[in-house]
C-alpha cells in the first residue's frame, strides 16, 4: 500500500499544505482517514494513519506547511473516531520539526481539543527534550507527574512525587534525569532505590545505560553521581557496543563540545585507572608505593 498513488498524493498535499487537493482526495477516498496505511516499515511509524503525517516525525522535509494546523483540522473533521489523535500528539510533542516550524504548540492545542490526553504525551516530549512542548502539555493537563517534573527540572516537586513512585517509574526517571544531565535529581532517584546498572526502560533510549546517557548529556557531575553510586563502567550499549568511556572518547571528535567530553573521559580514565591499580595491589602484583605510579600509565593505555 505504501506505493499507492492516492496515498502519495495525500501525503504530498499535507506537506505542501494544499487543502483543496487534500479535501478532494478525502471526499473521493474516505478510507484514507480510517485505515492504517501499510508502509512495510518497523518502529514507531509502522503502518501510520494519515493524520500522523502532519507531525513531520519522522522527518520528511525541513519545515511543516504554514497552514499545517488547518490541514490537520481538515483530517480530524473527516475522521469518524478520535483514537488517532493521541499518538499524533506524541509525534508532535517529540519531534523537532513542529517546534522549528513554530507550529508545535498550536498543533498541541488542536489535538487536545480533538480528544488527545495531554498527560499521555509527557514521556515522549520529555525524553526528546522538547521542554516547551512539555510545559504546554502540563498547562493543558493541569497535572504534574514525576517524569514531567524531571523533564522541566522541578527538583522540589521531584522530591515530593518520588515517594509514591514505583520501580518502573523510578527507572524511567533515572534514565530521563541522565538524559538531562541533572545530578541533583539523579541523586534523589538513587536514594529512592533506582538501579544504576539496569538498562534504560523501553522508550527511554533502552539500548543504553543511564551512565551512557549522562555521558551524552555532557554533565560531568551526573557522571560522577552515577559512578560513585556503583554504575558499571564496563557495560556496553546494545546498539554501538560502546562503554561509557568509549562514548566520551568518540564524542570528543565533535569540536563544539569536545572540551566537555574530554573532561568526562579524563575523569573516567582516572577513576578506572585507580580501580585497576588497586586491583593490581590487592593481587600482589604491585606494591602500595607503586599504586600512584601505575595510575597515569594505565590511564594512558585506557585512552587508546
Amino acid at each position: 500500500m505504501q506505493n499507492d498513488p492516492i496515498i502519495r498524493q495525500a501525503v504530498a498535499a499535507i506537506d505542501a499544505g494544499d487543502i483543496i487537493i487534500l479535501e478532494a482526495l478525502l471526499a473521493e477516498n474516505p478510507w484514507l482517514v480510517t485505515e492504517r496505511l501499510l508502509n512495510g516499515e518497523e518502529g514507531y511509524f509502522k503502518d501510520p494513519y494519515l493524520l500522523w503525517y502532519i507531525a513531520g516525525n519522522p522527518v520528511r522535509q525541513p519545515k511543516l506547511a504554514d497552514n499545517i494546523v488547518a490541514v490537520a483540522s481538515l483530517i480530524i473533521k473527516a475522521m469518524k473516531t478520535p483514537e488517532q489523535v493521541g499518538y499524533t500528539l506524541a509525534l508532535v510533542c517529540s519531534g523537532r520539526i513542529p517546534r522549528e516550524s513554530g507550529k508545535q504548540l498550536a498543533l498541541i492545542d488542536l489535538l487536545v481539543s480533538a480528544g488527545a490526553n495531554p498527560g499521555e504525551s509527557y514521556a515522549p516530549a520529555a525524553i526528546h527534550k522538547e521542554v516547551e512542548a512539555l510545559e504546554h502539555l502540563i498547562k493543558k493537563s493541569g497535572k504534574m507527574t514525576l517524569l514531567a517534573a524531571i523533564g522541566t527540572g522541578r527538583l522540589e516537586e521531584v522530591k515530593q512525587l518520588i515517594t509514591a513512585a514505583g520501580k518502573e517509574e523510578l527507572q524511567q526517571g533515572l534514565a530521563l534525569a541522565a538524559v538531562y544531565g541533572n545530578a541533583e535529581i539523579l541523586t534523589e532517584l538513587i536514594k529512592a532505590g533506582a538501579d544504576v546498572n539496569a538498562f534504560c526502560p523501553p522508550g527511554f533510549h533502552d539500548h543504553s545505560m543511564p551512565l551512557h546517557q549522562a555521558v551524552a548529556s555532557r554533565d560531568l557531575a551526573s557522571v560522577i553521581v552515577l559512578v560513585e553510586a556503583g554504575a558499571d563502567l564496563h557495560k556496553k550499549d546494545s546498539e554501538y557496543s560502546g562503554t561509557p568511556i568509549g562514548w566520551a572518547i568518540h564524542m570528543e571528535q565533535f569540536p563544539e563540545h569536545a572540551a566537555e567530553f574530554a573532561a568526562i573521559s579524563s575523569w573516567l580514565r582516572d577513576y578506572m585507572s585507580r580501580d585497576i591499580a588497586q586491583d593490581l595491589f590487592k593481587a600482589g602484583l604491585i606494591s602500595a608505593g607503586q599504586v600512584e605510579q601505575a595510575v597515569p600509565i594505565i590511564s594512558k593505555k585506557l585512552g587508546k
